[in-house]
C-alpha cells in the first residue's frame, strides 16, 4: 500500500533513520538506589532519616575573598540532600535574613559611589528593604529519594531546597509563603526537585515503523501536556494526544487517546479522580486525536487539585502499530508509570 507522496511540514520532528526515532539508552545514574538498598531505607530520604555521612554538606568559609564563601559538597556518596519534611518557621523577616547570613554566608549589600555613576540617588533607595548578596560553589549533584514508587529527584536549586524543603513553603510570622518558582506549592513536590530515572513516563515519545517511503519511515508522536495560566480566573488544560508526524494517515488508520487526571490531595489514597478518566477514538483516517480536560474561573476542585495527567495513546496502521504511556504535571513521576 502506497503512502501519499507529499510529506507534512512536521518531518523534522525525528530523524529519518528508523533507529533514531527510538528511545536511547542512558548511562547508569548515581548511587542513590544502591545506597537506599544498603541502608534499608523504607521512607523518603528526609534529613533526619539518612546518616550524616551520606548527606550533602553546606560549609561557610569567609576567610578568603577570592572564592565563594559557601561551598556545597555533594561529591562521592554525599548524594542525599538534607531535605526537611516540614516548612521552616521564622518569627519575622529579620530572622529569615539572619538565616541567609548564618546558613548561606550572605552579606548585606552596601551602597557606594556607584549610585552617582548610574544616576540613582541614595535618597531614592530610602525605605527599600536591604539586599543580601552571596555566592556559592557546588561539587557534585544531590538528590531526594521517594520510595513510592521509587523516584530520584535531583536538587536543581540547593538554596531554595534548603529553605523550603519538600513542601516549598516557609512560615514567616503568621504568614505561609510559597517559595516554589512555579508558584504552585499545593501541586506535589516543588519544581526545584526534578524527577530522574526510568520510573517516570515520558512527556513526549516519537516512534517510527520499519517500512519507509522515499526513504522516510511512518512516525507518530505520543504526547501529554499540562497547561496553566490566568486571565480573570484560572485557566487549566491538561491532556494527551497522538498525531502522525511524517506521513498522513491512511483511510484505515485509527488513532486513540485516553487521559486520566490523578491527585494525592483528595480524601484517601486513591490516585484517580472519580469521573475524570476518558478515552476517545479518532475517525478512521484522522491525522491526530486529542483528549483533554479544561476549566476556567475558580477551578477549585478537580483540575486545581490534580497533580498529574496520564495518557495512553495508540495507533493502528498497516505500517505502524504502537501504544505508549505518557505523563505530565508536577507529579508525573509519582502517578504516571512508563
Amino acid at each position: 500500500m502506497q503512502r501519499p507522496i507529499s510529506v507534512p511540514a512536521t518531518l523534522a520532528l525525528c530523524a529519518l533513520a528508523f533507529g533514531a526515532c527510538q528511545p536511547t539508552a542512558e548511562r547508569p545514574g548515581p548511587r542513590v538506589d544502591e545506597l537506599v538498598g544498603e541502608l534499608d531505607l523504607q521512607g523518603p530520604t528526609f534529613a533526619g532519616q539518612v546518616p550524616e555521612g551520606l548527606q550533602t554538606v553546606f560549609e561557610i568559609d569567609s576567610s578568603q575573598v577570592t572564592v565563594p564563601p559557601l561551598s556545597i559538597d555533594a561529591a562521592g556518596d554525599r548524594v542525599f540532600f538534607p531535605l526537611l519534611e516540614k516548612p521552616r518557621q521564622f518569627a519575622d523577616r529579620a530572622e529569615l535574613a539572619d538565616f541567609f547570613r548564618d546558613s548561606f554566608g550572605a552579606l548585606d549589600e552596601v551602597a557606594d559611589d556607584q549610585f552617582a555613576q548610574t544616576g540613582v540617588s541614595q535618597d531614592a533607595t530610602a525605605g527599600q528593604e536591604p539586599a543580601l548578596v552571596g555566592a556559592y560553589a557546588q561539587n557534585g549533584a544531590s538528590y531526594f529519594y521517594d520510595p513510592d514508587p521509587g523516584v530520584q529527584y535531583e536538587i536543581v536549586d540547593p538554596l531554595l531546597a534548603y529553605l523550603g524543603g519538600a513542601s516549598g513553603m516557609l512560615g514567616v510570622g503568621t504568614e505561609s509563603i510559597c517559595i516554589d518558582p512555579d508558584g504552585e506549592c499545593e501541586n506535589g513536590y516543588p519544581s526545584y526537585l526534578e524527577p530522574r530515572g526510568f520510573t517516570t513516563a515520558a512527556r513526549t515519545l516519537d516512534v517510527c515503523g520499519s517500512t519507509t517511503y522515499n526513504g522516510t519511515p511512518v512516525c507518530v508522536r505520543h504526547h501529554s501536556f499540562w497547561h496553566s495560566t490566568w486571565f480573570f480566573g484560572d485557566y487549566k488544560r491538561h491532556g494527551t494526544n497522538i498525531r502522525m508526524t511524517t506521513w498522513p494517515s491512511l483511510p484505515s488508520t485509527v488513532l486513540s487517546a485516553a487521559a486520566t487526571l490523578r491527585s494525592r490531595h483528595l480524601v484517601g489514597t486513591a490516585p484517580t479522580l472519580p469521573g475524570f478518566a476518558y478515552e476517545v477514538y479518532g475517525r478512521a483516517g484522522a491525522n491526530s486525536v486529542e483528549m483533554a480536560f479544561y476549566c476556567w474561573g475558580g477551578c477549585t476542585y478537580a483540575l486545581q487539585r490534580a497533580t498529574a495527567v496520564c495518557g495512553e495513546t495508540t495507533v493502528s496502521d498497516p505500517d505502524i502499530n504502537s501504544s505508549a504511556r505518557t505523563g505530565n504535571g508536577p507529579e508525573n513521576a509519582r502517578w504516571c508509570p512508563p
